[in-house]
């Protein structure tokens, strides 16, 4: 079930968590969700696919031209990366809850931010996606379920959805080591060091899934 924050409450008023009803829940409204729908008898773990933070920024852009975006119309992605359109360290913040975006990030907050990915967090990274795919299909039990090695039909699907995922539509690539691409990791420290924790997290769950 994939929700926005009104629904969330919604949710919460109707008792969707309690009901049995629901297994599985999508929402970028992590902290509201956290703390309207999860208690010690309601938990819940989360399953998060971490990208390189350029290459999320990258698709972002391409993907807020696509909808005609009227900032991002009227702008170059080097102009984009260095205005308040792009709000630095999003996943850092996501973690922490943080909405703010004048709020500056700190090193307590990238501590926070690892800490809250290794405790709730089931973790893939974009990347590695045929095997963070695998991760997750074992993860919720359909590897076997389904027999994605063996049922031919099953099989195809998969690693269609797989050679599909690249970035969003036409983006353009960005040279690693070009300006544009050392100031968008530079503004973006944060998730820098997340998504490099992230690859660790990500090889120590291996034997725990």
């Amino acid at each position: 079930i994939r929700h926005h924050e009104y629904w969330i409450h919604q949710c919460k008023q109707r008792g969707l968590l309690e009901s049995g009803l629901a297994d599985v829940f999508e929402s970028e409204h992590l902290t509201v969700a956290a703390n309207n729908l999860f208690t010690p008898t309601n938990k819940a773990r989360g399953v998060v696919m971490i990208r390189h933070p350029v290459k999320r920024v990258i698709d972002y852009y391409y993907y807020m031209k696509d909808i005609a975006s009227a900032a991002s119309e009227s702008s170059s992605f080097e102009a984009f990366v260095e205005s308040n359109q792009m709000v630095d360290n999003y996943v850092v913040r996501l973690l922490n809850g943080i909405t703010d975006a004048n709020i500056k990030i700190t090193d307590s907050h990238t501590e926070v931010a690892k800490e809250v990915l290794r405790r709730k967090f089931v973790v893939s990274i974009f990347e590695w996606f045929d095997v963070g795919m695998v991760r997750l299909e074992k993860y919720f039990g359909w590897w076997d379920k389904f027999d994605v090695m063996r049922n031919l039909t099953v099989n195809n699907c998969h690693y269609s959805v797989i050679e599909s995922a690249d970035h969003y539509k036409n983006a353009h690539e960005v040279e690693n080591g070009d300006k544009v691409f050392i100031t968008v990791m530079n503004r973006n420290w944060a998730d820098m060091s997340l998504y490099q924790y992230a690859k660790v997290l990500f090889a120590e769950q291996t034997k725990l899934i």
